[in-house]
């Protein structure tokens, strides 16, 4: 069984990808996180096979240097 998460901070759109993915990928896992915080937390703790990530997330992360960088 394949495992994806998907990176939206907007509920609706994570909602409509993670449904659009379950329709396509009927065998897979689907678990969704709102912030770049929570989906560090869930992939230091799981493997994911796929990984959907928001672009403008990943640009709002990357200008706190606060924050690392996390591996994808």
């Amino acid at each position: 069984m394949q495992r994806a998460l998907v990176i939206e901070d907007q509920d609706l759109m994570r909602l409509a990808l993670i449904q659009e993915l379950k329709t396509n990928l009927t065998e897979s896992v689907m678990l969704g996180a709102p912030t770049l915080e929570i989906a560090k937390n869930l992939m230091e703790s799981q493997e994911f096979d796929l990984v959907v990530i928001d672009p403008g997330c990943v640009s709002a992360w990357n200008k706190d240097p606060a924050h690392g960088v996390i591996g994808v």
